[in-house]
């Protein structure tokens, strides 16, 4: 199983030191980067034909993940793990 890294924004959940921008716009950001990530799991686990493991994130992260994914046909998600070390696994079908 190949396992891609998660990485959150730099910025992490603070308000964004650019004029304008708060907590919202930097949330809309990393929901953004999470889905690039899931998009990026999809490709390999198609490419692969191998279940994918996300590095462990929070839970609306993996939700995020889950119904970014939900439309596909080509593959299913689940969550596995306990407590901080929690992470989504995409799997083909």
């Amino acid at each position: 199983m190949t396992t891609l890294p998660f990485v959150r924004d730099q910025q992490g959940d603070e308000t964004s030191s650019e004029p304008g921008l708060g907590t919202r716009e930097s949330a809309s950001h990393q929901a953004r980067r999470v889905k690039v990530l899931a998009d990026r799991a999809a490709g390999e686990v198609v490419r692969s034909g191998r279940p994918v493991a996300l590095a462990a994130m929070s839970d609306g992260d993996r939700e995020i993940v889950r119904e970014h994914l939900r439309w596909r046909t080509d593959l299913v998600t689940l969550s596995d793990g306990e407590g901080p070390g929690r992470h989504v696994v995409v799997i083909p079908i």
